[in-house]
């Protein structure tokens, strides 16, 4: 393991470190590691730790191009998955907030410091989060834009959402604060989930770590004013792009969302509603052809793709079974 600096040089009075991983980030990460040059340092100082998850572009180099200009931590990982990366990296965190966030993000100048306000300012609160909002590189077209689930698909948040108390399962990994105290007890990030370098992997990066300090009463506090962006790029806006997320989606959906039931007719060990509704999909995607509604289309194949998600995560769960 390589580490750009160590961390005797970082006082250990620092107050927040803020925490990602890069795997093959290239493409983005210049211009998120621009956009943390222009933050307004929060109170005390702080780390950026970065971990390099085993990348085979120019992570790396462009990692080391910014020690000079970055409170940076450049740490290796060489197992492949996002919470791998995360877990190691929290074994170097210092101060009592962790903040979590991705390799294509761009924060507003103001993030971290709205951040630490919050943290200070509701002490019953252990979970933090803020705005996410896109950065398209062009306009979206119409059937991207038809009532899809942004949400799911980009991370945004609801602009709804006002500064205030919130679900824990409405914080999310782009924009994510912790108190280091939750880690100090022990938990960690499941590795058996979230990105992994593979088109199938199952979403849900930090969502099942949410739910267990769901379980476990801990609170979650919005702060609107906490924005970063999220750097979508051309090939998100696909739709193959879009479909596999629906897929990728659609396998959490069946491991946490309660599902799954012991007691439901099974057909080859899987539950026979779910083989039902496969087949009345396929139906609704030929119905929707005839009416001639291509946005109607496309959501039912969306549909379609959450729906083979499931089938798969179940299968692979009876397999693990037997």
């Amino acid at each position: 393991m390589r580490r750009t600096r160590d961390l005797e040089e970082i006082s250990v009075n620092n107050s927040l470190s803020v925490v990602f991983s890069s795997f093959n980030g290239e493409k983005t990460l210049r211009t998120m590691l621009d956009g943390f040059c222009r933050l307004h340092p929060p109170e005390a100082s702080w780390q950026l730790i970065a971990v390099d998850n085993a990348s085979t572009d120019s992570t790396r180099s462009i990692l080391d191009a910014y020690q000079d200009r970055l409170p940076l931590v450049i740490i290796e990982e060489n197992k492949k998955g996002k919470n791998n990366a995360l877990n190691k990296a929290i074994d170097y965190v210092v101060g009592d907030l962790v903040v979590f966030t991705d390799d294509d993000v761009v924060p507003n100048e103001n993030w971290l410091i709205r951040l630490q306000a919050s943290a200070k300012a509701h002490e019953d609160y252990d979970l933090f989060g803020g705005q996410i909002l896109p950065r398209w590189p062009v306009v979206p077209m119409p059937w991207l834009m038809s009532d899809l689930p942004l949400g799911m698909l980009y991370a945004i948040t609801d602009p709804r959402w006002e500064t205030g108390e919130i679900d824990v399962g409405n914080i999310w990994g782009p924009n994510m604060a912790v108190r280091k105290k939750i880690f100090d007890m022990g938990l960690r990030f499941s590795t058996g989930v979230g990105p992994d370098g593979s088109e199938t992997y199952m979403m849900g990066s930090e969502g099942d770590f949410t739910r267990r300090l769901g379980k476990m009463d801990m609170k979650a506090w919005f702060c609107r004013d906490a924005i970063v962006e999220h750097l979508i790029r051309p090939n998100q806006m696909t739709q193959e792009w879009v479909l596999n997320r629906f897929f990728r989606h659609g396998r959490s959906s069946y491991k946490y969302d309660h599902l799954r039931d012991s007691a439901t007719p099974r057909l080859f060990g899987v539950e026979r509603w779910l083989y039902r509704k496969i087949v009345d999909s396929l139906v609704n995607i030929q119905y929707q052809r005839l009416r001639g509604d291509v946005n109607a289309v496309f959501k039912a194949k969306a549909a379609y793709y959450h729906l083979k998600g499931q089938l798969y995560q179940a299968k692979r769960e009876k397999a693990v079974s037997v």
